[in-house]
């Protein structure tokens, strides 16, 4: 019984309109880009080679202190695609070269590193638990590979406070996934509660 209450006293402490002073959301647009060359094989013609999509994400933080705040997010960095005309008996699989963008969940940290009336400037990083799919389709029917993974990300933000409850960003983030390096350039809005 007092373990009831004690969660029924955090959840009332937790949404107290001092504790929601500390709690912001975003949510943002932007193009992801991939690391990711047209391979050079011979017998294989490249008909389409794309490494940029639209990307978006929502993130939660928190603010610990006036310089720090923790995140937790979700990140949707589109889809690559390619198209091979392979002129020879070997059979290519996508997900041994196409272009390959993934989507998960960030769980990091923000540091504000300059702050000047409205306008800060956030350095961002943690860790991505990411997942990719890729589809190849063949003569002799679709072969689907799923990866996945957990990998670092790293970002900066420029950040200006329109009002006390909005702000905008502009950011640059980069991941790490084992598909390829992956650039992100976004634009996004926060409310503060």
């Amino acid at each position: 019984m007092s373990r009831i209450k004690t969660i029924i006293a955090f959840f009332a402490i937790s949404l107290s309109s001092s504790a929601l002073a500390q709690w912001e959301i975003e949510v943002h647009t932007g193009i992801a880009e991939v690391s990711s060359r047209e391979p050079a094989i011979e017998g294989v013609q490249i008909m389409e080679w794309d490494t940029r999509d639209q990307a978006s994400g929502i993130e939660l933080r928190y603010q610990m202190a006036n310089d720090w705040y923790l995140l937790l997010g979700y990140e949707d960095l589109g889809e690559g695609e390619s198209r091979l005309l392979v002129e020879s008996e070997q059979v290519f699989l996508a997900e041994d070269i196409a272009p390959t963008l993934v989507e998960g969940y960030t769980l990091g940290v923000g540091y504000t590193l300059w702050q000047m009336n409205r306008w800060n400037l956030v350095f961002r990083g943690g860790i991505y638990v990411w997942e990719a799919h890729t589809r190849s389709s063949l003569t002799n029917g679709d072969s689907i590979d799923d990866k996945s993974g957990t990998d670092l990300f790293y970002g900066v933000n420029i950040n200006y406070y329109i009002s006390e409850k909005f702000s905008t960003a502009v950011g640059y983030q980069g991941y790490t996934p084992e598909t390829g390096h992956t650039d992100q350039f976004k634009v996004g809005i926060t409310y503060h509660f």
